[in-house]
């Protein structure tokens, strides 16, 4: 038999067979598993405490900057940040 005859009766034979079916309750199980988690009350005051002490140390860190100086760099910063976010949005999408 050459290559095409015996692929021809492996599909046959393939074809022929049950088709294989999920279980009806796979959805439910992907969509568990695909599902965000949640925080826990611990990660939460764990996510608390990180962005509370990030406060506290940036804010002792530009204590000693001109409050002046500050303004100007979050007024030019913020829309620098969204132009590139929408760059980087535009090229990948």
């Amino acid at each position: 038999m050459s290559v095409d005859h015996e692929m021809d009766a492996f599909l046959r034979e393939t074809m022929a067979g049950e088709l294989p079916q999920l279980s009806p309750d796979f959805d439910v199980h992907v969509l568990r598993r695909v599902r965000p988690r949640r925080l826990t009350s611990t990660g939460r005051v764990v996510l608390v405490a990180y962005g509370a002490a990030a406060v506290l140390v940036a804010g002792w860190c530009l204590s000693a900057v001109d409050p002046l100086a500050l303004a100007v760099a979050v007024v030019v910063g913020i829309p620098v940040a969204a132009g590139t976010r929408a760059y980087a949005h535009r090229l990948v999408g």
